[in-house]
């Protein structure tokens, strides 16, 4: 690598180690041949986004440097495309064979609609794959298959391979030229300007970066129009001001943490502006305070109903219901054994009762028995008679009652239940939820307030009554009141809010002015903390489109242009126009020119006195001179030597400048490989006497330097074919058509004939004849007149005239014979008088004929006095 390459690879790697990654994943995508300016855009904004707005995507990133852009030191090892081949799916080409090239000059030529544009089509994709879209398959075929083709070529002698699909990422190494390489000038105010390639890239990139900018710039419209409108009494405001400077997340984030928003800021703001707006803050601050103690009360209240109705009263209810149940139904089921055994009315009255406990005592005091029985040795204490068997059970059933706690225990749990269902009855009855609307209404309590207060008096109240009401086959659950410490937080909350207000419009009262200017602080803080978000996302869009700025391309352009535009690059391009201009007719020069994010050498015009635009002034064939001196200046800043293919550019240039860039692709040729597609049999011609005229000079300087051309006609049937030695003679002597046609055409027919495939042999037999006729018309041009005159070429070769004293009339009656005799098979002729095919023998024989006379001939030549 040579010392400019090295300092311009230096140049484009400091940039790209300080570029953001979606930067340097738009260097790799136009490196790699994608320049498509929409598609690069779409990509570039999408990985920007990823960067500066989080956002995700489909794509990923390239972030490695090409290691394609190592320029490459092997000057003496050339690039040869050997062929293309496998060609299927692209337009209609069917070929059945290889498109070869040779090595220094291949001609390629056809009728229009032979192909020729496929193949160029095939070449300009594997260059670079935005070309892909312009590759279609056969429109009149439903099953054609997928455009592919194997494209072979060697690099320094080692033989490689490209297994060609419009899909694939990597390139084939050629140079093309063609009518869109118009695409590496621009017209700017009808200025022609030319741009070498890898300048041209960042130019791309430049472009791309105003298509991202353009994007940001959007949604940075869109981001903004959702901000909120700023009152006027804050729009200046200090926090406002320096809000809106804020320039970096981490500078947002910092501001962010000091200017805190909360809800007590906002009560703070609302108390301040509500007292603010009140004429008389004195009546309202007196109000506020009554307010406030009705609203204190009233929680207060529902907390003490709470607590006495909460869950543990309500467990306990429902305990101390079930055990008034259970002890009553213990009681009355001795009652009902008592009534059973008793044979008297009132047993177990009081009455009797006590005289139980007075027969009882006495039978204490009467007997040393401490027990509570009235039977003492078998007696009643009373009437001291025998007690009976009856009589026993009936005493011990007495006994039994007596003794028991049940009736205690119901009397007792009847007590207390009763106690506890009468203090619920005092809370139900005295909940009196109108009364205290009415209160709180009085009172201009807010209604969310009265709403929330009243929903906590009515659950009570239902909770009261469902515990009222309640039996064991209830099927509602029990309504549910608010936790003492949910109302206690709520009573907090809504002092506490009050206070604010009341300090509010205390604070007013004492320093009105005091409090507007806090009241715009408040503003300020709240309008900041409502587009906080939408301020952070603007400054990373900000930062996003700073990115797209284009001073750092432009400084990389503008070194990359100090060392590669040089004046060698100049003086390349001077060289060129001298080559292709000999009469120095078209007078241009190139001359520096530098914009935003680009620059260039624009071709100018030289010497003019009025100042004239360079595109109103050429033509459109001294503009394709131009163009073509320009691009083979710029083939050789790099050191590998590629192929050059030239696709037929020359159509609107006249004969004089057609001849200069024909002996211009010659000697290019010599360099490197030359393939010419061209339509124009003139031009095909005039490669081949150029190259001619070529060798001669190159041999009489003594120099090996010869180059060799290889002429391809492609065929329309099947399309694309090729033909070497192509049907047009004019690029290769009569005798070696005739004796490729002896030697493999009719060996052919006559193998045909031998396998008794006489149909298509007679097709094959019949298209010699008209092209062994087509052969004697071209021969006479070409060796009877000795190249004197022809037809594709404007020369006439004066020094050939002596050769004319050799022709004889035997000479002319040979081929007047063999004119005669082939032209039937040339020519149209009526189907009334079809024309007999003559023996193969006889071809052969007049094919012999005529190689016999060419060799004879040639010999009279050579003896011709010089």
């Amino acid at each position: 690598m040579n010392g400019i390459h090295t300092d311009a690879l230096s140049i484009i790697k400091k940039w790209f180690e300080k570029a953001e990654d979606w930067q340097k994943d738009l260097f790799c995508q136009i490196w790699q041949g994608n320049e498509d300016i929409e598609k690069l855009t779409v990509r570039a904004f999408a990985l920007a986004k990823v960067e500066y707005l989080g956002e995700n995507s489909k794509f990923a990133p390239s972030t490695t440097f090409p290691s394609a852009v190592e320029f490459s030191n092997t000057s003496n090892c050339p690039v040869i495309l050997k062929s293309i081949s496998e060609v299927q799916g692209v337009g209609a080409l069917s070929p059945t064979r290889p498109l070869e090239f040779g090595d220094n000059l291949t001609i390629v030529y056809g009728e229009n609609g032979c192909g020729k544009s496929s193949y160029v089509r095939i070449l300009k994709s594997a260059v670079s794959p935005k070309n892909s879209n312009a590759i279609i398959g056969d429109i009149y075929k439903t099953d054609c298959p997928s455009p592919q083709a194997l494209l072979t070529y060697s690099d320094d002698g080692n033989e490689q391979q490209i297994h060609w699909k419009p899909s694939m990422k990597s390139t084939c190494p050629l140079n093309i030229y063609d009518s869109s390489i118009a695409k590496r000038f621009a017209e700017e105010k009808n200025e022609v300007i030319y741009e070498p390639h890898i300048l041209s890239i960042l130019s791309i990139m430049t472009t791309v970066y105003e298509g991202v900018k353009a994007k940001f710039d959007e949604i940075s419209s869109e981001n903004l129009a959702q901000q909120t409108a700023l009152g006027k009494d804050v729009s200046s405001h200090k926090s406002i001001t320096d809000f809106l400077a804020l320039k970096t997340i981490k500078a947002y984030d910092k501001f962010i943490s000091d200017n805190i928003w909360d809800e007590n800021q906002q009560k703070q703001l609302s108390s301040l502006q509500e007292g603010l707006q009140d004429q008389d803050p004195s009546k309202q601050l007196k109000a506020l305070q009554a307010q406030k103690g009705v609203v204190d009360k009233q929680y207060q209240i529902l907390i003490d109903l709470i607590t006495k109705t909460g869950n543990s009263f309500s467990e306990e209810y429902l305990l101390q219901r079930k055990a008034q149940i259970e002890t009553k139904r213990e009681a009355d089921n001795l009652i009902e054994g008592l009534n059973k055994v008793s044979v008297l009315n009132k047993t177990g009255s009081d009455k009797w009762k006590k005289m139980w406990d007075a027969a009882v005592k006495f039978s204490q005091e009467s007997t040393s028995d401490v027990s509570n029985t009235i039977i003492a040795d078998g007696k009643c204490i009373l009437c001291q008679q025998d007690i009976s068997d009856a009589a026993n059970r009936r005493i011990a059933e007495f006994y039994k009652y007596m003794t028991s706690n049940a009736i205690k225990a119901s009397e007792k749990a009847h007590s207390t239940f009763e106690t506890t269902v009468e203090k619920l009855k005092n809370i139900y009855s005295g909940i009196n939820i109108e009364q205290v609307e009415s209160i709180l209404r009085s009172s201009s309590i807010e209604d969310n307030t009265i709403q929330y207060i009243i929903e906590q008096y009515k659950n009570i109240k239902a909770r009261c009554k469902w515990l009222l009401e309640y039996t064991d086959d209830i099927e509602t659950t029990i309504p549910v009141s608010s936790e003492i410490k949910v109302l206690q937080d709520a009573k907090e909350k809504l002092l506490n809010d009050y206070a604010t207000r009341i300090k509010s419009l205390q604070d007013i009262i004492t320093n009105r002015d005091e409090q507007i200017i806090k009241v715009n602080d408040l503003l300020a803080r709240k309008w900041i903390n409502e587009n906080k978000l939408i301020r952070k996302k603007d400054i990373q869009i900000n930062a996003a489109i700073s990115s797209c700025k284009t001073n750092a391309l432009t400084t990389t352009k503008k070194d990359l242009t100090q060392i590669l535009i040089t004046n060698t690059y100049i003086s390349r391009f001077d060289n060129e126009m001298s080559a292709m201009d000999c009469n120095h007719k078209i007078k241009v020069e190139l001359v520096s020119k530098a914009e935003k994010g680009k620059a260039y050498h624009q071709v100018a015009l030289r010497g003019a006195v009025q100042k004239k635009k360079t595109g109103e002034v050429l033509s459109e064939g001294e503009f394709r001179v131009v163009s073509l001196a320009a691009f083979l200046a710029d083939l050789s800043s790099w050191n590998k030597i590629l192929p050059f293919i030239f696709d037929d550019p020359i159509t609107s240039l006249d004969h004089k400048y057609e001849k200069m860039v024909a002996q211009r692709l010659v000697s290019l040729s010599n360099e490197r490989q030359v393939i010419v597609f061209t339509h124009r049999l003139a031009f095909v011609q005039l490669l081949v006497s150029c190259k001619d005229e070529y060798n001669k000079e190159q041999a009489r300087l003594g120099s090996l330097n010869k180059v060799t051309s290889h002429e391809v006609e492609l065929r329309n049937e099947p399309l694309g074919e090729p033909v070497s030695p192509p049907t047009y003679n004019g690029t290769i002597k009569m005798s070696s058509a005739l004796k490729n046609m002896k030697q493999e055409e009719l060996t052919k027919i006559k193998k045909l004939y031998a396998n008794q495939e006489y149909s298509i042999a007679d097709n094959y037999l019949q298209a010699i004849c008209a092209r062994f006729r087509n052969l004697i018309e071209q021969g006479i041009e070409m060796e009877l007149l000795s190249k004197v005159v022809t037809r594709f070429d404007y020369s006439i070769k004066t020094m050939c005239l002596r050769y004319l004293h050799v022709i004889t009339d035997d000479d002319i009656s040979l081929f007047e014979e063999m004119m005669t005799r082939y032209s039937h098979f040339d020519h149209s002729q009526s189907v009334e008088r079809p024309v007999s095919l003559p023996a193969l023998e006889e071809v052969e024989k007049d094919i012999d004929r005529v190689l016999a006379w060419s060799e004879d001939f040639k010999n009279r030549c050579n003896k011709c006095p010089k």
